[in-house]
């Protein structure tokens, strides 16, 4: 709430023009001049992930939330699906939400009890959906914040149950990123995991993806192969299959990024960029 108070003294001047207008002498293609009212509605708002939410007053969260996207009615439970058909959110459902004061309701949509949002008063010229539809997506929240940060917790929640597991994982990743650090070649994708390539809270959006670097190394290694991923003894067959589409799961993330970002996408000898980029981690595993 105190939040969206200080938005509405920062965005006061801007309320004032919305009623106000510009008076402007305009000119017309048959030379006359025409005094005309110019009105200056919201028509988006460029934000990442979080600022996202903070404008619409949703949950700032990745957990125990029934609505993680902002602007649609998908559910947590439907992302799964690729054939689901994403419904708008209307600003009117938020409002009636929140004016029932209704408990179970406003979770519904994920949102804070926060009835002032500021986007209430502001012009938004005749646009329905409100500021839960004038966040687009934007690229680099989307894919770092959202598809790898899901995908790292997954693993890290799901598939490394043990304390034993998580904890060898982390030193095995701290020894490849300390060996590439060393590299003369330094194109690769770099990160701080002072406290650990699993505190996926601690780490920023770009490190998150360069975590799946280092994990894609590590779970090619002998090391990642074994139980435990103590090097003593081999993993049995069916961990050992999981572990290994976990690191193809990474591995396609790692080109697909390089598809989204297009900065690595040249085309050398006919080779393509997703083999361009299996033979720089090949190269890799090699140093390492």
């Amino acid at each position: 709430m105190l939040y969206h108070m200080i938005l509405e003294k920062i965005l006061s001047s801007l309320k004032n023009v919305q009623n106000e207008g510009l008076i402007w002498q305009l000119k017309y293609p048959d030379g006359r001049f025409h005094k005309v009212r110019l009105v200056f509605p919201i028509c988006m708002c460029v934000v990442d992930m979080k600022g996202g939410k903070q404008l619409c007053g949703m949950y700032d969260s990745y957990h125990n939330v029934n609505r993680p996207c902002i602007s649609c009615k998908t559910s947590v439970e439907d992302m799964s699906s690729f054939k689901k058909q994403c419904i708008p959110v209307l600003e009117q459902e938020i409002r009636e939400a929140l004016d029932s004061e209704s408990e179970e309701m406003i979770k519904a949509f994920s949102q804070h009890d926060n009835p002032h949002n500021v986007f209430f008063n502001l012009e938004l010229g005749g646009w329905k959906y409100g500021i839960w539809g004038m966040c687009p997506s934007e690229v680099l929240h989307q894919f770092y914040e959202g598809v790898i940060d899901y995908a790292l917790d997954e693993f890290y929640d799901e598939v490394l149950k043990s304390s034993r597991d998580r904890q060898n994982l982390v030193n095995g990743c701290d020894t490849i990123w300390k060996a590439c650090k060393n590299q003369s070649d330094q194109d690769f994708p770099k990160g701080n995991f002072i406290l650990g390539i699993t505190k996926t809270g601690r780490i920023k959006g770009v490190e998150k993806f360069a975590s799946l670097f280092y994990l894609v190394l590590f779970l090619h290694t002998y090391q990642g192969k074994t139980k435990h991923f103590e090097g003593i003894e081999y993993m049995v067959e069916e961990k050992r299959k999981i572990f290994k589409e976990w690191r193809e799961v990474f591995e396609d993330m790692l080109y697909q990024r390089d598809e989204l970002f297009l900065d690595r996408l040249e085309r050398k000898n006919g080779c393509g960029p997703r083999k361009l980029k299996q033979q720089v981690y090949c190269q890799f595993l090699v140093k390492c």
